[in-house]
């Protein structure tokens, strides 16, 4: 995949200093990703790393999640009011999160008599009733374990319904016994396969017609919106990549995923697919050019000079258009040339490290490198005291392969399981990692990518040491793209960067969590 690795004299110490500990592993992603056991390999993960997945997801869950920002869409679930309970309260713990909505879902609510009796019927009655009462354009219907069990003629029902309804009806096969919830790269290529089934060929292909891939929460503006021209407060990640899609006198098609049924069912009118977010957008690029024939740019999560050039220039080399897309690089590059320069220069001599499940965190760290900083990749995640992200790294397969295959392959640091099988998160502490390396708080950009903060004064807390937000989840900055893409998003990562390393020198006044959480040991005084 990669040409063989070349360590830094950092990376070289790093190992030294670890010879011989029982606790640590000091590998590379290549190699993670060539030795851990696929996660359907149960017995094989669990002799070699303990319980380390990740996490568990139902693909009862994981279709509610990808649909939710779908429009002019109504969806029903074939199950027991226990399903709904659950996958709502799962959906209300992503509230806290900007861009995170959730839906009303109708349920048949089916009880013991129907695990008897079957439920057919009353499938039937909530198809008609969903389509009388909120008239959509496309009913998704998914099931829960128990008519699964009971072998309900979903099929059949809905075939007959279909004749007697107004609504386009899809049906998925969502029974949580029937998949592995821990293989999260296989669910996501299931619930992808929806938009592509969805999808009509097109009678005409739009050879200025681009469509942007594997977006969720968000809906690209100028499709909301009307296109009236109007710049966001707190722009998207699409808005930015769309932005260099018009700059390039195309224009964008479709942003998936989102819409509505007649959104999603013409995106094959585009003669383009670019990717945003590799994960759900590269399953459905290679879906769509394997069924319609739609060329694809295999370019994902674009952050730092670098990659956000190439993703530009692949979009310019598949469509001839090399002198649009070299134009646009050169006057873009030029527009944060000051500011990228000052935090390149001020984050020389440091050391990123940065846990989490592969795609975001990756691009961060590409980033770092393109910096000059040397980079490392916590399998897991030491904000939520939890191990685990070896399985994960295997099992988001589109990503990884991607990120080798673009030639980085970052040091991994990772924890060998104890006698009994368990595993110490405690060891990947950044405080308790700084030690074990060598490491003063002053030469460490500790970034995070998810929810919990981990801020511990006398420790780790964004008073002593450069302490930096990653952005998994949507944030709200003014004039910044939501998560971190393109070239305003390079931009806010550098500004941030910069305002991090200045806080950090303040050696006195933690922050009120870090008071709150911290070293009672520690003078506050100080």
């Amino acid at each position: 995949m990669v040409t063989e690795r070349v360590w830094t004299k950092r990376e070289q110490e790093w190992a030294e200093r670890l010879k011989g500990n029982t606790k640590y592993r000091l590998t590379t992603l290549e190699d993670v990703f060539n030795t851990v056991p696929p996660t359907s390999a149960r017995d094989a993960i669990k002799e070699g790393y303990g319980w380390n997945i990740a996490g568990a997801w139902c693909l009862f869950y994981m279709l509610h999640l990808a649909t939710e920002v779908l429009k002019d869409t109504a969806f029903l679930c074939h199950s027991t009011l226990n399903c709904m309970s659950c996958s709502n309260n799962f959906h209300t713990g992503l509230c806290q999160n900007y861009g995170c909505s959730g839906h009303v879902i109708p349920v048949t609510g089916l009880d013991k008599r129907h695990v008897v009796f079957g439920g057919e019927d009353a499938l039937y009655d909530a198809i008609k009733a969903v389509d009388r009462d909120y008239r959509p354009k496309l009913i998704i219907i998914s099931i829960g374990c128990a008519p699964g069990l009971t072998q309900d003629d979903v099929v059949r029902v809905v075939t007959k319904a279909q004749t007697e309804v107004g609504s386009k009806l899809y049906y998925m096969p969502t029974a949580g016994y029937e998949t592995d919830p821990y293989q999260l790269g296989d669910l996501i290529h299931r619930v992808t396969s929806i938009w592509v089934d969805l999808m009509d060929p097109p009678a005409q292909v739009d050879q200025n017609a681009v469509n942007i891939l594997g977006n969720t929460r968000e809906l690209y503006y100028p499709y909301v919106s009307g296109g009236n021209g109007c710049e966001r407060r707190y722009p998207s990640d699409v808005d930015e990549l769309g932005r260099y899609i018009e700059a390039m006198g195309f224009r964008v098609h479709r942003v998936l995923h989102g819409g509505d049924y007649d959104y999603i069912r013409t995106a094959p009118e585009a003669a383009y697919n670019t990717i945003y977010c590799g994960t759900w957008g590269f399953p459905l690029a290679d879906l769509m050019e394997k069924r319609f024939g739609t060329k694809w740019v295999k370019s994902e999560l674009p952050l730092g000079i670098e990659p956000v050039s190439r993703w530009i220039r692949g979009l310019g080399t598949i469509s001839g258009r090399e002198e649009e897309a070299e134009k646009l690089i050169k006057a873009e590059t030029e527009a944060i040339h000051d500011v990228y320069e000052r935090c390149r220069e001020a984050v020389q001599g440091k050391v990123m490290i940065l846990g989490g499940a592969v795609n975001r965190p990756l691009s961060w760290l590409r980033f770092g490198k393109e910096m000059g900083m040397d980079v490392m990749l916590v399998a897991g995640y030491p904000e939520m005291g939890d191990f685990g992200g070896e399985p994960l790294i295997k099992d988001k397969f589109w990503d990884v392969q991607y990120f080798l295959e673009d030639g980085f392959n970052p040091v991994v640091i990772a924890l060998n399981t104890e006698e009994d099988g368990s595993v110490d998160a405690s060891h990947i502490r950044p405080w308790v990692l700084r030690e074990k390396l060598g490491l003063d708080e002053d030469e460490v950009i500790y970034s995070f990518p998810d929810f919990t903060t981990l801020t511990r004064a006398g420790r780790l807390d964004p008073s002593s040491n450069p302490y930096h937000l990653g952005s998994t989840h949507m944030h709200r900055r003014v004039g910044c793209t939501s998560r971190a893409a393109g070239f305003a998003g390079t931009k806010a990562w550098c500004e941030e960067l910069l305002e991090d390393l200045k806080a950090a020198k303040r050696k006195k006044s933690p922050t009120m969590l870090g008071r709150v959480h911290g070293d009672f040991t520690f003078n506050f005084e100080k």
